[in-house]
């Protein structure tokens, strides 16, 4: 909606700013008279109304206009000093396009050589307002003795002119323009012949706004023709530069707008995207801090497996299953201590099934672990030592085992290495005696 105000506002003042505008220098006796004007459409006339004088026409020469502009000189203003007029420019629109200016008064130079005296007119026409004297939306009557049909001309200072058409002796106009503007009058009959200008009339105000409408003429319609007090050339760039002025004003007006336009479209999207937030997923890591320290001093859970011990599972596997949940077992666990720092030995493990024994690869402590099948109790001895230097040992590697069988079915190893029946001292042989006395 703004937008189409704003090219309705655009709309109107490019039609308020006329592409004919003219400039004319300050008019002296017997001097040359300068009009210069920017636009239009060839061929150009000037016409010179004086009042209660005939007028005079100047017919400007191809030559003076190019490039959209035009510059000619009335070679001698043939009307004597302290005369009034009005000049009028017409293009190939018609009579009057380029406007009227206000009112011009004769200057005196001091030069003498031209010819000012008046000349009669070749017929005369009388005005007759009614009422008397001439008022807003009022009539007026024009009689002549012209050669039928009659062109009326009714100029406005300063404003744009009107065109009437009669054919008949007598014609009777309405007075459609408002109280305080001045209006001038002059007839050409089919001959081409002028009756003479009439004097400068000023319309009355009244009640009556009948004939009154946008079209009306008016002082203010239009003004593209100005008088000036100098005949510089310079007035012609300052009339081009006022065009040039509002032209850019209005695009720059309009660049402006169609910023704010797509600014206020960008921040609305926004708006409205902030009121839709989509939903958000939240991801939970969980993690078991329940865990058993490979190094931690707390045993973990035994096994539910029928088997005290699983030879195919290293440390941490066999921990894990250890873990597992499992009822209870009566189980009497002895303390660990730790004994003075020994060289790197094996793991002994005695079961009812058979022996095994570990070999271990050299560490900075020995680790004997001895499980009975009727006590369950666990010994170890180790290098003497804080708990702290014992876990911060790097991981070893999973335990080699190696199962004892008879010596005739043993076969060397990749490495020739032969591991002969174990020998099994008293002290083995004591242990079982106490086992079976304590049952």
């Amino acid at each position: 909606m703004h937008f189409v105000r704003f090219s309705t506002y655009i709309a109107s003042c490019l039609s308020v700013t006329r592409a004919f505008s003219v400039t004319v220098g300050t008019p002296t006796q017997c001097d040359p008279l300068k009009i210069s004007w920017t636009g239009g459409q060839a061929p150009f006339e000037i016409h010179l109304t004086p009042y209660l004088k005939p007028y005079q026409n100047a017919s400007v020469p191809a030559s003076a206009f190019k490039n959209g502009v035009g510059s000619y000189s009335i070679p001698q203003l043939t009307l004597s000093a302290g005369t009034t007029f009005l000049l009028t420019m017409s293009d190939a629109a018609g009579f009057g396009s380029g406007g009227t200016t206000n009112q011009l008064t004769v200057g005196n130079s001091g030069n003498n050589d031209c010819n000012t005296q008046d000349l009669s007119p070749q017929y005369m026409f009388w005005l007759t307002p009614t009422p008397s004297p001439m008022t807003q939306c009022s009539s007026a009557v024009a009689t002549n003795g012209a050669v039928l049909p009659i062109t009326i001309a009714q100029l406005i200072p300063g404003g744009q002119p009107t065109v009437l058409y009669s054919n008949e002796d007598t014609f009777t106009s309405s007075v459609n323009v408002t109280g305080g503007t001045s209006l001038l009058y002059f007839v050409t009959d089919s001959k081409g012949r002028q009756g003479g200008a009439s004097g400068l009339q000023q319309v009355l105000g009244s009640s009556n706004f009948t004939c009154l409408s946008a079209n009306s003429p008016s002082s203010t319609a239009g003004i593209s023709a100005t008088a000036t007090t100098t005949a510089s050339p310079s007035s012609s760039s300052s009339n081009t530069s006022s065009k040039a002025a509002l032209i850019a004003g209005a695009v720059g007006s309009a660049v402006v707008l169609t910023a704010l336009v797509i600014l206020g479209m960008c921040l609305w999207r926004k708006r409205r995207a902030s009121r839709i937030q989509p939903s958000k997923t939240t991801y939970f890591q969980l993690q078991n801090t329940n865990e058993v320290s490979l190094y931690s001093e707390v045993l973990p859970s035994p096994s539910s497996s029928p088997y005290p011990v699983s030879y195919h599972m290293t440390p941490v596997e066999h921990m894990a299953v250890g873990a597992r949940p499992a009822p209870p077992l009566p189980r009497k666990r002895d303390p660990a201590h730790f004994s003075s720092p020994v060289e790197p030995g094996s793991q002994s493990i005695s079961t009812t099934s058979g022996n095994v024994t570990v070999r271990d690869p050299p560490t900075p402590f020995r680790v004997e672990t001895q499980i009975s099948p009727d006590t369950d109790s666990l010994a170890m001895h180790g290098a003497s030592g804080s708990q702290s230097t014992a876990s911060a040992s790097a991981y070893q590697p999973p335990t080699q085992i190696i199962v004892h069988t008879d010596a005739d079915d043993v076969v060397p190893d990749r490495n020739g290495l032969v591991e002969l029946p174990p020998q099994y001292s008293d002290h083995r042989e004591n242990r079982t005696l106490e086992s079976k006395s304590a049952s």
